[in-house]
């Protein structure tokens, strides 16, 4: 651990490298543990090895995320004592009949840890050295974990990886076009996830796609029925007629506005109380801000 200390072992696993760690403390009463934690709390559990029950517990994500979580938030002045805190933190979450293996995995994702960190860090956009990084990584997890535990443990990020790989390799390709290009990311999107899955991610930025599009057709100052045309293509056509009464209502709040703009400040009380309702009024000062009227 070094100089790094113990914290740094939750930003240099894969799962920082490729994506975002949560570093939020994984829930009290996760699924591993709530179908069986009555019986491994039963006193002949207890004393006796971890059963099949446990050891099947332990074989989730939850179980990395939680040691993870209590590294990340281990105190003490020297890695000695961090490592101490975070394994007393971890048993304090789990039944007894769980704490020796708990353990031995404990002590193997630090040992795994401290080699990754050992290497090279990945450049930001190399494509070579971020299947290096991966290759040693996926070397590593082999020395320190079973095939069983890695499935278990990884199974979710190996597949987004394999995706990034792909979408990374199609941007570092030279003297694509842009429609070879979306075509490209497009099929690589459907080799790696599902049809739900794919239907979902590109639901997931729709409202980005429609607010950029809204943004060019007022640049280029479009028809209403150029803008109509043009979101039917891209967006479908129920998505294009909600936008379209978006476009209207927005149309018929800034023509309002520009009323109230420009009547005497006098005028403006007895104004605002014709041309907007009462929800209306209670933005109508920040909206009036970012037109610059005082």
């Amino acid at each position: 651990l070094g100089v790094v200390g113990v914290g740094a072992l939750t930003l240099l696993d894969h799962d920082a490298s490729v994506g975002e760690v949560s570093t939020q403390a994984p829930e009290s009463g996760w699924t591993a543990w709530t179908t069986i934690r009555a019986d491994m709390h039963a006193p002949q559990a207890q004393a006796t090895a971890p059963d099949a029950a446990t050891r099947m517990a332990m074989l989730s994500p939850e179980m990395i995320r939680l040691i993870k979580h209590v590294l990340g938030e281990a105190e003490g002045d020297n890695r000695s004592s961090r490592l101490s805190h975070a394994r007393q933190a971890l048993l304090q979450r789990l039944p007894k009949a769980a704490h020796p293996l708990a353990m031995n995995l404990f002590d193997r994702y630090v040992a795994y840890q401290e080699a990754l960190l050992a290497g090279p860090a990945p450049r930001e956009g190399d494509l070579d050295a971020w299947r290096r990084h991966l290759s040693l990584r996926d070397q590593l997890r082999r020395t320190h974990f079973s095939v069983e535990e890695i499935a278990a443990f990884w199974a979710e990020d190996s597949r987004a990886e394999a995706h990034l790989l792909r979408r990374m390799a199609i941007f570092a390709t030279p003297g694509m076009s842009d429609a070879e290009r979306e075509a490209a990311l497009r099929q690589a999107e459907s080799q790696s996830f599902t049809p739900d899955e794919v239907a979902a991610r590109r639901e997931g930025v729709r409202p980005l796609e429609a607010f950029k599009q809204t943004a060019d057709f007022q640049s280029r100052q479009l028809s209403e029925a150029e803008r109509l045309a043009q979101r039917t293509q891209t967006l479908g056509a129920d998505a294009a007629q909600r936008l379209a009464e978006v476009d209207r209502q927005e149309a018929d709040w800034q023509s309002r506005l520009d009323r109230y703009a420009a009547a005497p400040p006098a005028e403006r009380a007895a104004l605002a109380e014709s041309l907007f309702s009462e929800s209306e009024r209670r933005r109508l000062a920040g909206a009036m801000g970012l037109r610059g009227h005082q």
